[in-house]
């Protein structure tokens, strides 16, 4: 009687041990569940043709249209972002090398190199009302979203001028760095930002009264900058760096803080305002793709890498939408644009950067673009562990008992 007593004893208890292995296995399930919406971020591309060898790219946040700077046609290409398909194209100087777009006028600036002009585009017509003259090798273009004003990058003669957006006159020209190549402007403080392409450096220039407020050592060749606003993150691409990278700069200090290294050369780089996500278009070859076609990393505003995606040949510039999360790429010589959008969470919160790093040219960075690893993947991993354990002692105590 006692024996089966003590066999009745361990198959009660194994019982027990089986309901809460089946409970454990229940909880795991439902976490893994939870893990596998969390990271349901979906990432798709697609290709809009566009004008001869594109070299830049704007957005209007309003209406939605693209307008891409067809460099070798001397015209811009205008996209509807609803469907992506080309609407019109309309010509323009020698050369663009730039476009802005005004967010609240909609009137758009073509920076035309070769002809060392600014053409002011009226939107509703797709014709240039006025040009502007005064330019030395005007290379980029931005606007002041509070102000209106333009600012354009004047490559040989280090300087960036300043045009009245109300009477499309230039102003004036204030002095930066050795051959500046890109320019942001930051729309909640209205700080200007200067890539200095021979200095490694950016120019922190004051909006209102356009003095130097700092000058910030990047890496090596900065030939591209774009802005977080909500995290006042400022994305200097560096593409001359041993090996490239995408420095940080803390927009209320003006201090270099870490940088997210990259496989090969970062040439633009653009900010969804709404959820923090970035994109930064790299040229070929890339791990991804042996052949000449570029890449584009989509990193979190925590730096964490999202995906890779593959485009054309020479991703020269990137615009977001930030209302449709659509990141357009153009490849200059694929002379198309490749439409990136990411649906689902991407992290919307993170630091600014990832200070591993000595100093900003440093070749012994480390990348920060790990993927990060989600809290419900980690525990539900582990109550799959639990599970195996307390079937293992389960059999194993039923099997002394017996």
């Amino acid at each position: 009687m006692q024996i089966g007593a003590a066999g009745m004893s361990s198959r009660k208890r194994f019982r027990q041990l089986g309901v809460i292995a089946v409970f454990a296995l229940i909880f795991a399930f439902a976490f893994i569940q939870i893990a596998q919406v969390r990271a349901a971020t979906t990432v798709t591309s697609k290709l809009v043709q566009s004008g001869y060898q594109p070299s830049a790219v704007a957005i209007d946040q309003k209406t939605g249209v693209v307008y891409v700077a067809d460099e070798s046609d001397d015209n811009v290409t205008a996209i509807n972002a609803n469907n992506n398909k080309p609407i019109v194209n309309f010509t323009v100087g020698d050369s663009p090398d730039g476009v802005a777009v005004n967010p609240y006028s909609g009137v758009v600036y073509v920076a035309e190199s070769a002809d060392n002009n600014l053409s002011v585009v009226n939107p509703k017509t797709d014709k240039i009302e006025v040009n502007i003259t005064g330019f030395d090798d005007p290379v980029a273009v931005a606007v002041n979203s509070h102000t209106g004003d333009v600012f354009v990058v004047n490559e040989i003669s280090d300087n960036v001028g300043v045009v009245s957006n109300t009477t499309n006159r230039l102003l004036e020209n204030f002095t930066v760095g050795d051959l500046p190549d890109a320019i942001a402007i930051n729309p909640n403080t209205g700080t200007i930002y200067v890539a200095d392409s021979a200095d490694d450096n950016v120019t922190v220039v004051n909006g209102t009264t356009f003095r130097q407020i700092a000058n910030v050592s990047v890496g090596i060749q900065p030939t591209a900058i774009a802005i977080n606003p909500s995290l006042d993150a400022i994305y200097v691409a560096a593409d001359a760096s041993s090996p490239p990278q995408i420095n940080i700069i803390e927009g209320s200090t003006n201090t270099w803080v870490g940088n997210v290294t990259v496989d090969t050369g970062p040439d633009a780089i653009g900010v969804d305002t709404s959820t923090g996500t970035y994109f930064v278009a790299c040229t070929g070859p890339s791990y991804l793709d042996s052949q000449d076609n570029g890449t584009v990393l989509v990193l979190s505003s925590g730096n964490s890498l999202i995906a890779n995606v593959t485009v054309g040949m020479d991703p020269d510039a990137v615009a977001v939408n930030s209302q449709t999360h659509e990141a357009y790429v153009a490849n200059y010589n694929s002379d198309n644009v490749t439409v990136i959008a990411v649906q689902g969470p991407t992290s919307s919160t993170g630091p600014t950067g990832t200070t591993t790093n000595t100093s900003p040219t440093s070749s012994t960075s480390k990348s920060s673009s790990i993927p990060e690893f989600p809290f419900e993947l980690g525990f539900a991993t582990l109550a799959t562990v639990a599970i195996v354990g307390t079937y293992a002692i389960a059999r194993r105590t039923q099997l002394r008992r017996i």
